[in-house]
């Protein structure tokens, strides 16, 4: 009975303090993962996010769960260390990107190409992850990066590889996020050298050891 007293008072302290939204351990806050699915998909118009030129080998510097609040130093070492690499090619962020409410054009900001810091300008892609949904940040995140589910390719002399982003926000893909993945590789995958699936949500996880918007139903990912 102390320990639950205890949650009680622990979280009403964090919801008056303003700096966590609760409602992110029981859903997504954000749209729906459908809808943010056909946002995106209007953004891309069905098309490439965007095409990387690179050599046959290359390197693609990734991190995950930044989880931004006062400090980008962090941030600024990751991108510091892509953007003076000559073999890297890309970098890819997997989602929690940001901590605190109004954080998320700090963290696009720290992503620019800084031309007196950093030798090569290096694209990066980013996904959200469910803390990104707090405080309706979605649509700061929509505003900044313009779509959340997409396909970047990366090209070379000998063909191309496919990097498939897809929006675990919510916990779950979704009906029509699932239907144009299976779809886009029935059609699509022939055509690539390698192919490399991004997600915040860890897509191989098997048991309910998180909260609802940590993993995903047990049939998706039996499905995948």
């Amino acid at each position: 009975m102390v320990r639950r007293i205890s949650y009680i008072i622990l979280a009403l302290t964090v919801v008056s303090c303003g700096k966590y939204d609760l409602t992110g351990f029981f859903v997504s806050p954000g749209d729906n993962a459908d809808e943010r699915f056909e946002q995106s998909m209007k953004y891309t118009g069905g098309h490439p996010y965007d095409v990387v030129e690179s050599d046959d080998e290359y390197i693609a510097y990734i991190c995950s769960d930044i989880h931004l609040d006062e400090s980008c130093n962090n941030l600024d070492r990751f991108m510091s260390d892509l953007r003076n690499d000559a073999n890297s090619s890309l970098g890819l962020i997997l989602g929690d990107v940001i901590e605190k409410k109004g954080k998320m054009q700090v963290f696009h900001n720290a992503l620019e190409w800084k031309e007196n810091q950093q030798q090569y300008d290096r694209p990066v892609f980013v996904i959200p992850g469910n803390h990104d949904m707090a405080f309706g940040q979605w649509k700061d995140f929509k505003k900044l990066f313009g779509a959340s589910v997409y396909y970047v390719e990366v090209c070379f002399s000998g063909g191309k590889d496919l990097i498939i982003a897809l929006d675990s926000a919510s916990g779950t893909l979704g009906y029509k996020q699932m239907k144009w993945l299976r779809k886009k590789l029935e059609a699509d995958r022939a055509s690539y050298r390698y192919c490399i699936v991004i997600s915040h949500t860890n897509i191989f996880r098997d048991g309910n050891s998180e909260v609802t918007s940590g993993n995903m139903p047990l049939e998706e990912t039996f499905a995948l």
